[in-house]
């Protein structure tokens, strides 16, 4: 499957969840300025590896998704509002070889 199939499948999988996502402004501004595509974070909401979870945040409870796709790894910060079916995306980014392992799962 290539990438643009991977993404067709991935869209189709979340119009089923029927899962709202909202993008914060101070994100939005990071992803541009990162080159982080939208489709991007919306696989790793999907399809990413839950790394961290932070159940004391407020208002959500909020998590660092892990995913990468050719060769480039991402982390996608998000809160999620699971009464209304909502994913808050606060910040995405590329992992930092200086504080996260090579696995860019686990912080040196």
């Amino acid at each position: 499957m290539d990438c643009y199939e991977d993404y067709k499948y991935i869209f189709s999988r979340f119009r089923r969840k029927k899962l709202k996502i909202t993008i914060s402004q101070h994100a939005l501004q990071q992803m541009f300025k990162r080159d982080i595509p939208f489709e991007l974070v919306k696989a790793a909401l999907l399809h990413g590896e839950t790394i961290r979870i932070y159940d004391n945040d407020k208002p959500y409870p909020s998590k660092i998704s892990f995913f990468a796709i050719n060769d480039r790894p991402i982390h996608v910060v998000f809160a999620e509002n699971v009464v209304d079916q909502e994913l808050i995306v606060i910040t995405a980014y590329e992992p930092d070889l200086k504080i996260w392992h090579s696995d860019f799962k686990t912080k040196k």
